[in-house]
């Protein structure tokens, strides 16, 4: 009898090539490496990726409001998290990288990145 995989949590996984200048065959071979890599870390996480949304090639406002489209999920119970990469393809410094964590856990969501693990922010805790 097969044993039923058990996900312990769904996520909207974010890729994105932060490259100035580049050409669009070259961004999009980072993508791939990127969905690679986070589908390895996903499988031995137990991480179910529901969608893999491309932010490459946008400004900081379209990746802005693609991020806050994917914390409204979150919000109204569709996938339980994030994974992306690393916290530098989503967020242009420190006090961002912050902000959005925050807006996820606040969502009741979970941040996950392939090179930090998850990220808590554990500042307080409701009872």
């Amino acid at each position: 009898m097969h044993r039923k995989k058990y996900y312990e949590i769904e996520c909207i996984a974010l890729v994105a090539a932060r490259v100035r200048i580049g050409n669009v065959e070259h961004i999009k071979e980072i993508e791939v490496k990127q969905e690679e890599y986070i589908r390895r870390y996903a499988k031995a996480h137990g991480i179910r990726i529901v969608e893999v949304v491309h932010g490459s090639g946008l400004g900081q406002y379209e990746m802005n409001k693609k991020f806050n489209q994917i914390v409204e999920l979150i919000r109204r119970g569709r996938v339980q998290g994030i994974i992306i990469v690393n916290m530098r393809v989503i967020a242009y410094d420190m006090v961002d990288a912050y902000c959005k964590v925050g807006k996820v856990r606040s969502a009741a969501g979970e941040m996950i990145t392939v090179d930090e693990g998850r990220l808590k922010l554990e500042i307080w805790r409701n009872k």
